[in-house]
């Protein structure tokens, strides 16, 4: 996560690789909860819920 954040914060245009990073992020946190779903759901609710609202939109996936 602290990675998407920081490419995020860049003065490089980073939209396009924000859907990849993500991901990436949300395997890592899995992988830091060992894969038990019951730890890291919550998390990736979270996440989802952040997506969903801000940042899932046409304007943002073209």
């Amino acid at each position: 996560m602290a990675n998407l954040l920081r490419r995020m914060d860049s003065d490089v245009p980073a939209m396009g690789f924000m859907h990849g990073c993500m991901l990436d992020a949300k395997k890592e946190i899995s992988v830091r909860f060992d894969n038990d779903k019951s730890r890291f759901l919550e998390v990736w609710d979270i996440i989802d819920k952040r997506w969903d609202n801000k940042l899932k939109t046409a304007l943002h996936m073209a």
